[in-house]
């Protein structure tokens, strides 16, 4: 259940944020980023989950095969939505899955890998730590009145030891 409520915070930081953009600020795109912007990372970290839940029914899972929703990138408010649908599909049981991936480029034919419900909740949070950290450089350039929280896009690792090392 901890790892339900980490992602559930992690999701409330970033609503948070998106709630304080206008949404020429959440579609920009600035240089700092090679081009890509808010939306963009939040349709990409959010997509995992969707694809996590996905794949949980038929115990596949095919990270490669996300649908780039433009809605989602173009729109805070699917955004916000598709966090509200995540956040309330987040307590399933454990169970066995299959992920299906292509990691070279050589080998153009996916492999097979066995993980677990958990596990992959456990990379996808990971997942949207890092992207949470890009989005708070772009609201730096794009939109610096947005009141960021102080450990947005921080690894909860990086703040126990943080916490640890200040005692």
């Amino acid at each position: 259940m901890h790892l339900e409520k980490a992602i559930t915070e992690t999701f409330e930081e970033l609503n948070q944020v998106l709630v304080q953009l206008k949404n020429e600020e959440y579609t920009a795109q600035p240089d700092i980023l090679n081009g890509s912007g808010i939306g963009q990372h939040c349709r990409h970290l959010l997509e995992i989950y969707v694809y996590l839940n996905t794949g949980y029914e038929a115990g596949i899972i095919n990270y490669d095969d996300r649908k780039r929703d433009q809605e989602i990138e173009q729109y805070k408010e699917a955004a916000l939505a598709c966090m509200a649908e995540i956040i309330s599909g987040l307590n399933r049981p454990e169970k066995n899955l299959v992920i299906s991936a292509s990691y070279s480029s050589e080998q153009p034919d996916p492999e097979e890998y066995k993980t677990s419900y958990k596990r992959e909740l456990a990379y996808a949070l990971e997942h949207a730590i890092h992207h949470l950290a890009l989005i708070g450089v772009a609201i730096k350039a794009v939109a610096p009145h947005v009141i960021v929280p102080e450990n947005f896009g921080v690894a909860r690792s990086t703040i126990k030891y943080r916490m640890q090392s200040s005692q």
